[in-house]
């Protein structure tokens, strides 16, 4: 080998050892001072509070401050576990997520993202509930919920309707017919009964699924049927079944 090849080997092989170092260094200083650094603060974020009410920065307080009191502020930040205040938190069934975090500054960030609903249910002689696009459950205070899709009667609980609504749910939130059904009635089987928002007909829609076909034969009604006859003519419009529209007086 050359001596210029041997030459800018070595230096190539100083020059990556330094590097190599001074990251260490840098590591074991920052771990050093971070294990100085005192908490100087808190500051709790609710980036989706513009549109969902669920919780407040003053509920998240009260919170920690049940939980931990005081202790955070002038305590050392490696003596706090993120995890668990993370933890902590998420046990609010209203709660899909939480990060908690130290800057530089000492500052501790807690940011808490709230459940997004896509439907509410209220069964006969329950509590009302919520589900969100996971397909979690789960219950609130006062009325702080926002206008979702509403069920009422005597809600099914078999896992398989749960799934098959919430699939149905999305659809009708991302096509518009969220806000063009009134209400929907469910019964133990778990057929749903619906009512819409610009008419007087009780739509007997069936189970959940075949919903595209079924609000397909809802459009051709309104469109097509239910112009041509006089004004509260059909009590019951039959959606149930492929290919048929039933109505009845």
């Amino acid at each position: 080998m050359k001596a210029g090849k041997v030459i800018a080997l070595s230096l190539r092989c100083i020059a990556t050892a330094a590097i190599a170092g001074a990251l260490v260094t840098v590591v074991v200083l920052g771990n050093s001072y971070r294990g100085k650094q005192l908490c100087s603060s808190i500051e709790i974020c609710i980036p989706d509070s513009s549109s969902l009410h669920f919780i407040g920065r003053k509920e998240v307080e009260r919170m920690i401050c049940e939980k931990w009191g005081d202790r955070f502020v002038g305590k050392y930040v490696t003596g706090i576990e993120l995890g668990e205040v993370e933890s902590a938190l998420m046990k609010r069934s209203v709660i899909r997520k939480a990060d908690a975090y130290f800057t530089c500054d000492g500052v501790l960030h807690i940011d808490v993202y709230q459940r997004n609903p896509v439907a509410r249910f209220c069964p006969e002689g329950e509590r009302p509930f919520y589900m969100d696009c996971e397909g979690r459950t789960f219950h609130i205070s006062g009325n702080n919920g926002p206008e979702v899709i509403t069920f009422t009667g005597n809600i099914c609980r078999r896992a398989q309707w749960k799934d098959d609504v919430l699939e149905l749910c999305l659809w009708m939130r991302d096509k518009g017919w969220a806000q063009r059904i009134k209400s929907i009635r469910c019964d133990s089987d778990g057929n749903l009964t619906m009512y819409l928002a610009d008419g007087w007909e009780r739509v007997i829609f069936g189970g959940p699924r075949g919903y595209q076909r079924k609000f397909a034969s809802i459009d051709k009604y309104r469109d097509k049927i239910r112009p041509v006859k006089p004004d509260r003519y059909y009590k019951s419009v039959n959606v149930k079944f492929d290919g048929q529209i039933i109505c009845r007086k």
